[in-house]
């Protein structure tokens, strides 16, 4: 018996024990998926998802992520294997490549737009009044009293960038392709071992062992709004302060409109 299976068995998707209709759309996306799936439903602790993901860390051969379940986001009958080969089989671009042109199309259309002084002074402004970010908040209701019911799935790859490959996430409005979200991981990944937590259906949270160095908050701030800019321009409102919550928090979130 496997340490989930020890200590969540009794969520288990495959295994449904009491009428939820998400308990029975889990085990669809289980056999869906053709992967482990465990079902946490709401609570007013987020504790056993959060320590059932760190868990399944230890597993070398799998990657673990948390999938919020609610009516925004259902990936049955979207879901497509096929869809799922293709991504997995062609190559992937250049990660810190795409982040960078991104970053400079951005740069110049806000400058063109607002001016130079703005971009400057307003978008890039100094590293200082972050917070330290909470891991798995997207995995709370919005009352904040009552967790969002959630899958752990474990994903068949020791790669993490292959989780988007799997669930095919982005692609819609300004959210990335998900070919983009794979490489942006992956170079995330080998540069600092991040790696998806949770995905609902219009945010990601990245799990990382511990913050960056403070080196690199400003160059990964900015990394981070190329990628997703709400989370600056309806967030943190400068990037030198999502610097400054960077190089405090071992958890990423990103959020697209």
């Amino acid at each position: 018996m496997g340490l989930l299976q020890k200590f969540f068995g009794k969520y288990d998707a495959s295994k449904p024990e009491k009428t939820d209709p998400w308990l029975e759309y889990s085990a669809a996306v289980a056999e869906s998926l053709g992967c482990k799936c465990h079902y946490f439903p709401p609570d007013n602790d987020i504790w056993p998802a959060q320590a059932a993901y760190l868990i399944a860390l230890r597993n070398r051969d799998i990657t673990p992520v948390l999938l919020v379940l609610n009516e925004d986001y259902k990936m049955l009958p979207e879901y497509s294997a096929e869809q799922r080969d293709d991504l997995l089989n062609k190559p992937l671009i250049d990660g810190k490549k795409w982040l960078d042109e991104s970053f400079a199309e951005l740069q110049a259309d806000i400058e063109l737009h607002e001016g130079g002084d703005y971009w400057q002074e307003e978008l890039i402004g100094q590293m200082s009044g972050g917070q330290k970010l909470q891991m798995l908040i997207t995995g709370w209701q919005e009352n904040l009293v009552r967790s969002q019911p959630m899958l752990l799935l474990e994903i068949p790859t020791d790669k993490p960038w292959e989780v988007f490959a799997w669930l095919q996430f982005g692609g819609w409005n300004e959210c990335p392709l998900p070919e983009v979200h794979m490489a942006v991981c992956k170079y995330w990944y080998e540069k600092f071992r991040a790696r998806p937590l949770v995905i609902s259906a219009d945010t990601i949270e990245y799990h990382l062992t511990a913050p960056i160095p403070i080196a690199d908050a400003m160059d990964t701030a900015k990394e981070q709004c190329a990628f997703c800019s709400d989370i600056v321009l309806q967030g943190t409102g400068s990037i030198g302060r999502l610097a400054d919550c960077l190089h405090r928090s071992s958890s990423w979130y990103f959020w697209w409109d």
